[in-house]
């Protein structure tokens, strides 16, 4: 299964929704599925969800 995880996280709206969202991504991961992020990111944010071995799409990506 795929399963996309879509946030957003920068100096205004803060990290937390998105480290809810990496803790959630990986217990999905972890049942061998197929995850992604897709929002707005701040450069330190997308930093956190790369070392953390997941894809970031582009916000209105056509992937089924």
């Amino acid at each position: 299964m795929k399963v996309l995880f879509c946030c957003n996280a920068d100096s205004i709206v803060g990290f937390g929704h998105l480290r809810r969202c990496l803790i959630l991504a990986e217990e999905v991961r972890s049942r061998r599925n197929q995850v992604s992020f897709e929002g707005d990111f701040a450069p330190a944010a997308r930093e956190l969800i790369t070392r953390s071995n997941f894809k970031i799409m582009k916000k209105g990506h056509t992937e089924s």
